[in-house]
């Protein structure tokens, strides 16, 4: 992704463009005055990732994350730089991505509410569905995919204080295993 609303793939040996496109972005506001109005950027610095012939993006500027065809040579139910489908992330509660794991047919993200799962097992006939797996409240920095779950440091949520309109203090932070086992969900 070039953060600038297009995507291309290049031949390294050639140089030669394979495909270029487009998706939507981000408005950028014109300034009035020195200060330009900040965009909501709701993804990380999440690096490309490849399903196959698939190619998973997370564009910063842009609030959708999308699946690209990359099957070169074209044929005739694929054709490179096509919009398989995206998936809109305009709440940001997807944020890092972290992997894909086969297994469950889930993309994992962490977030700022947690740990996530985007079921992408029926795309393209089917949008994809958005899981919420057993986490902490408050996930702190980039989680990590391993064969046993996420792993990532959280604190647990604020709880009610006995006083009325008060909350406790959050935990400390701690490192959590967030199990990947959703059957049924």
């Amino acid at each position: 992704p070039t953060n600038l609303g297009a995507i291309a793939a290049v031949d390294a040996a050639r140089g030669a463009i394979q495909w270029l496109t487009t998706y939507d972005t981000i408005e950028v506001r014109p300034s009035e005055g020195r200060r330009s109005e900040f965009r909501g950027v709701v993804w990380s610095v999440n690096p490309p990732m490849f399903l196959g012939e698939t190619l998973i993006v997370t564009p910063r500027d842009s609030l959708y994350l999308y699946a690209l065809d990359c099957s070169l040579p074209a044929r005739k139910d694929r054709q490179g730089g096509r919009t398989l489908w995206r998936y809109s992330n305009a709440s940001g509660e997807l944020r890092d991505l972290l992997g894909y794991s086969s297994a469950t047919g889930y993309l994992y993200f962490s977030g700022p509410r947690g740990v996530r799962g985007l079921d992408i097992r029926g795309a393209p006939q089917n949008a994809p569905r958005l899981v919420q797996c057993p986490s902490v409240q408050r996930v702190e920095g980039r989680g990590a995919l391993t064969d046993a779950g996420v792993v990532v440091v959280g604190r647990e949520a604020a709880q009610a204080s006995s006083r009325p309109g008060e909350l406790e203090a959050q935990g400390a932070a701690r490192l959590w295993l967030v199990n990947l086992d959703l059957k049924g969900a």
